[in-house]
């Protein structure tokens, strides 16, 4: 089905107090996907998107659509190079990954 396929997450927050507290949550479902993401570089987005490498930042929608047809013009290896490194990310923010921090945290 169409849309069951997905090739570029959009995640987009404002820059405001309210966003910059809200979770990359939209983020992290397109990487646990393999879908590369363009989403506003805030610092909850900062430390899960690497720029050119599993995704890019835009914060205007010029930004958004240069970075759209740049992906709409990749070749297939291209893209899949982008879509690896969106699974690769997965790890730094699985269950795991937090339940081994609070445990650390609670064993101090």
């Amino acid at each position: 089905s169409y849309f069951l396929q997905m090739d570029v997450g959009i995640a987009t927050l404002s820059d405001t107090e309210y966003h910059r507290s809200k979770s990359g949550i939209k983020v992290k479902q397109y990487l646990n996907n393999g879908i590369p993401v363009l989403c506003n570089k805030l610092p909850e987005n900062d430390w899960l998107i690497q720029e050119g490498y599993n995704g890019y930042f835009c914060n205007h929608w010029q930004e958004f659509r240069d970075r759209l047809s740049e992906f709409w013009q990749m070749s297939d290896e291209e893209y899949r190079q982008f879509a690896r490194a969106s699974r690769a990310g997965v790890p730094a923010f699985d269950h795991a990954q937090f339940w081994q921090v609070i445990l650390a945290t609670l064993e101090k």
